[in-house]
């Protein structure tokens, strides 16, 4: 009797022990499962629109960005062939335009507070452009980027404006090496450039235009050599009072009040320029139809020598 109980109970535990370890091994095999699900469900959508964005438009992020200083990233791609260029735009999930692409072009419009900033960026050049509240563009921002390590700014431009005017009255140019300062009149043209190398002023460029916005007068002081341009446009008016095809103004240039050279139009094609050695010998070629037809040498305004052309 003692046998036949000892058995029973011998086969209850064996029955026990093998229902055990097979919920175990089930519950084992269920982990892994349930760790790579939750994983997958942790990984914010962020990332992935990350990894997806193109490395240049990473790169417009970075120049967006005011604070950075350091290199941007950059990434140098092999060269492709030349194809059709195809314009592409890169929206956010509220359909605003986060970046635009045309060709090897990229540009990035941002908003900050009341000023708004452009971003251009082909291949390893960038341009950043800055406008106040009134889209009035302020400053330029030139960057040179052949690697991460040598990214920089080449250079800057800002503007001045009076008020709410709409044109600026003063430019600051500074590269690696000169600053210039330029003053515009009223229709927002040039008259007026200053160059500085290391804060010293080297040279002074003045302008002078017409009623058409022509320039008639260029006047370059540098060194103590002054190189002055004089332009007349009769005959270029002449030629559009005519209906004809329009003409280059007459031209004299000088140095130190010096006359150097000269060129006299008739009409579109015939011309004559006239090139001085000194005060007293010069000699003037003569052109029709854009073709040299003879040069004419001359002394104390006395005709020396002709030479004939075919």
């Amino acid at each position: 009797m003692k046998r036949f109980l000892f058995a029973g109970l011998l086969l209850i535990c064996l029955t026990l022990c093998s229902c055990s370890r097979k919920k175990t091994a089930e519950q084992e095999a269920a982990v892994p499962a349930q760790i790579e699900q939750s994983e997958e469900d942790s990984i914010p959508e962020e990332i992935y629109i990350e990894e997806n964005e193109p490395q240049e438009y990473q790169t417009l992020d970075y120049l967006e960005d005011e604070s950075n200083y350091s290199s941007p990233v950059i990434q140098n791609t092999p060269e492709e062939h030349e194809v059709e260029p195809v314009e592409k735009r890169l929206t956010d999930a509220y359909n605003r335009l986060k970046a635009m692409e045309y060709g090897t072009e990229k540009f990035l419009p941002v908003k900050n507070g009341d000023s708004s900033i452009l971003i251009h960026y082909s291949n390893k050049n960038a341009v950043r452009l800055f406008y106040d509240e009134l889209f009035r563009l302020v400053k330029k921002e030139y960057w040179k980027m052949d690697t991460v390590e040598d990214a920089k700014i080449t250079g800057t431009e800002e503007y001045y404006y009076n008020e709410d005017f709409k044109k600026p009255y003063e430019k600051k140019i500074q590269t690696e090496s000169a600053v210039f300062v330029s003053n515009f009149n009223e229709n927002g043209l040039i008259i007026r450039t200053e160059k500085f190398v290391d804060n010293k002023l080297c040279s002074v460029t003045e302008i002078i235009y017409d009623s058409k916005d022509r320039i008639t007068s260029e006047v370059v002081t540098e060194g103590g050599i002054v190189k002055k341009q004089l332009f007349n446009y009769t005959v270029t008016d002449q030629a559009e009072l005519n209906d004809q095809d329009s003409v280059p103004p007459d031209y004299k240039y000088y140095e130190n009040d010096m006359l150097i050279t000269t060129t006299a139009y008739v009409k579109k094609g015939f011309y004559s320029t006239t090139i001085w050695f000194d005060k007293e010998n010069c000699v003037k070629a003569d052109y029709e139809n854009f073709v040299k037809v003879r040069e004419v040498y001359y002394t104390n305004g006395v005709e020396r020598r002709v030479k004939n052309y075919e």
